[in-house]
């Protein structure tokens, strides 16, 4: 019985990090993006408006990433006595391992580089086209949405792979 309350509220705990992380996502991509550069009549201010929300969305990240290891650590004691569980748990935390690392990346390495890009783009007084730090600009924005879209298709993987 105990047993299965705990595998239970680890499941809990898991989704509910799956539902936030992913699903913020994928409410940011998908809806919150393209209206935004619609509603804004600079795109500067639209990015720069969605970049205030992925920082704020850094902290719904953190926090799904506590949840999800709480989740997978009491599902892994728990199934000490059963090792092809224990096995099936261990996928689980690789790919979330996977997703977390990326973010990681994401926060830490691109975007700051991102901004710097940016500010240097600002300083050169040239059209848009000839400014040799646009090309760059794009290089690391094109990184930092595709860790964001990996993630939404690893998180998408969990969610499936957490019913078994």
């Amino acid at each position: 019985m105990e047993f299965e309350f705990l595998n239970r509220v680890a499941f809990f705990l898991q989704v509910i990090a799956l539902v936030i992380w992913v699903g913020g996502s994928i409410l940011i991509s998908l809806i919150i993006t393209p209206y935004s550069f619609k509603a804004f009549a600079a795109k500067e201010d639209a990015g720069n408006f969605i970049g205030q929300i992925l920082e704020r969305f850094d902290y719904f990240i953190i926090i799904s990433i506590f949840l999800f290891m709480v989740g997978i650590l009491i599902e892994i004691v728990n199934s000490a006595r059963n090792p092809i569980l224990k096995s099936q748990y261990q996928v689980h935390l690789i790919l979330f391992l996977t997703m977390t690392l990326l973010a990681v990346v994401s926060r830490l390495i691109i975007r700051p580089l991102l901004r710097k890009t940016k500010k240097k783009i600002g300083m050169l007084k040239l059209q848009e086209e000839e400014n040799p730090f646009k090309k760059r600009f794009s290089f690391y924005h094109g990184l930092s949405y595709g860790i964001f879209v990996v993630n939404i298709l690893l998180g998408l993987v969990l969610i499936f792979l957490n019913q078994f």
